[in-house]
């Protein structure tokens, strides 16, 4: 599971992803290593100043990606209860809105 490669990283991820997934969200360690994902490569655009931007309002980076985590949850849930694909637009809308808090 644990690999220097992020390509490889990613597809793990994927295939795990599709073979338990469902109707089943996101685990919260999941979460966590997409939202790190995200952050290391900017996507979607944006996102890491509005992590930055989170961290100075909690005070508290645990807090500001708690939260951001819950967003993808959110965009899952939706994506999954709409059968539709993930909307990044909302997803990044949800985040924002948190830094305006």
């Amino acid at each position: 599971m644990f690999f220097q490669d992020r390509k490889k990283q990613r597809e793990f991820l994927a295939n795990s992803w599709q073979k338990y997934s469902s109707n089943k969200p996101l685990d919260p360690l999941e979460e966590q290593l997409a939202l790190k994902d995200q952050l290391s490569i900017n996507q979607p655009k944006g996102i890491r100043e509005v992590h930055q931007k989170l961290i100075k309002q909690y005070e508290d980076q645990h807090i500001a990606e708690h939260l951001m985590m819950e967003c993808i949850a959110e965009m899952i849930y939706l994506s999954q209860k709409n059968n539709t694909t993930m909307n990044q637009e909302s997803y990044l809308n949800c985040i924002t809105s948190l830094a305006r808090k």
